[in-house]
């Protein structure tokens, strides 16, 4: 069922070609077979009918929709399929009208033309009665072709236009897809979604939904916009939403799809979605979040909601790790943060930070120290010489006991 609801716009694609194609081709037959009775006349009398007309409106809407259609079916595209089935709808329209345009001179003009040879009386002038009646023929195959002529010449005028315009009605054709946001889902329906792309908001224009591919979302991106523009509210609120659809996805598939072989794969790993990371000062935009994830019902052992407002939420503990490492990681940051212009004090500032580092994670090595132990040490001097000479005893005892 859903391999048959993919293949769907292809189906309809190629229904309406097809029918586009048995209309020209209907077109076509009817046509030559009128050109050919200007050389030999039909043993029955033409009568004339619509259907050229009906078929040359039919034509023209099977046509358009041929080229609209056949824009959005990748399976079916091929070099220049675009400009010629483009061309092939302007031909079948005029086919199609050549058609209605001559049936009415087999079916009226010629035959009353006979009628007016057979009856009008030259009197003593009968001589140039016959010259004047006597090729008849080619007088019939004038009108006959007729249309055509006047086909050919409006297609010179207007294929002049084409030619001196033709880099950009090339360029046109070959950039063009048609676009319709009411179809825009039953298109898409063609390829199985699988790697996490995310709508941003319809067209300006045309109204379809602007989307970005999960492959082009590695590349980064920037939201730009004035306070108060919408820029939470409209954007980033409902990427965040869609990302949670398919993190639930890949929570889903995960059992089944870590026994695969190629699971490390970027086939197949790639397409998933693992993990979100929202990172803002004021705090409101990770609680919005956070309800968008409960209402996911993704697990809590999967969440990690850092709240600076809440003293017993989820923590890195910054310091953690050999004090070497991290005392300089920590001053590259602090410096990366510092507007100093001065490399001396900007120096000073370094060994300084080091130095507590090295004197808060040393002077008791068994505990587990934080950054708030840093910031009690620069506001509480006696923490400070408390600490020097805990490290000063516990050194002392060191040296004795190796002694």
């Amino acid at each position: 069922m859903e391999r048959s609801k993919q293949r769907l716009p292809l189906y309809t694609t190629i229904a309406l070609i097809s029918g586009f194609i048995l209309s020209f081709g209907f077109g076509v037959a009817n046509y030559i077979q009128l050109l050919y009775y200007a050389f030999e006349p039909p043993s029955y009398p033409i009568e004339i009918t619509y259907v050229p007309l009906f078929l040359m409106f039919f034509s023209l809407l099977l046509g358009e929709f041929s080229f609209r259609f056949y824009s959005r079916i990748p399976a079916l595209q091929f070099q220049n399929g675009k400009l010629l089935i483009l061309i092939a709808s302007h031909i079948a329209v005029d086919i199609q009208f050549l058609w209605f345009a001559t049936t009415p001179i087999h079916a009226k003009v010629i035959p009353y033309l006979m009628n007016k040879a057979k009856h009008v009386n030259f009197g003593e002038y009968q001589a140039i009665g016959d010259v004047l009646t006597g090729n008849f023929h080619t007088l019939t195959m004038i009108f006959v072709f007729l249309p055509t002529v006047f086909m050919i010449l409006f297609t010179l005028w207007y294929s002049g236009h084409i030619i001196r315009y033709r880099e950009e009605i090339l360029k046109w054709v070959q950039k063009y897809e048609y676009k319709n946001h009411k179809l825009q889902k039953w298109f898409n329906s063609q390829e199985e979604q699988i790697h996490p792309d995310v709508d941003i908001g319809p067209h300006i224009k045309h109204k379809e939904m602007i989307r970005i591919k999960g492959k082009d979302r590695t590349l980064n991106g920037i939201i730009i916009g004035p306070i108060g523009s919408g820029k939470t509210s409209s954007l980033i609120i409902p990427m965040i939403n869609q990302d949670l659809h398919w993190m639930v996805r890949f929570i889903n598939k995960f059992e089944n799809t870590y026994k695969k072989n190629n699971y490390d794969t970027e086939e197949v790993k790639g397409t998933f979605l693992n993990g979100i990371t929202v990172i803002e000062p004021s705090n409101d935009l990770c609680q919005k979040v956070f309800k968008l994830v409960q209402a996911h019902k993704i697990p809590e052992s999967s969440i990690y909601y850092i709240d600076p407002t809440n003293p017993d939420t989820k923590n890195i503990n910054i310091l953690r790790g050999p004090v070497d490492k991290v005392a300089e990681v920590f001053a590259m940051v602090i410096q990366g943060l510092s507007e100093s212009n001065n490399a001396f004090f900007e120096q000073a500032q370094r060994n300084h930070l080091k130095q507590h580092i090295y004197l808060l994670k040393l002077h008791n090595p068994q505990k587990d120290v934080t950054f708030d132990d840093l910031i009690d040490m620069y506001v509480r001097v006696n923490v400070k010489i408390n600490m020097y000479i805990f490290a000063c005893l516990s050194m002392y005892k060191i040296n004795h006991f190796l002694c």
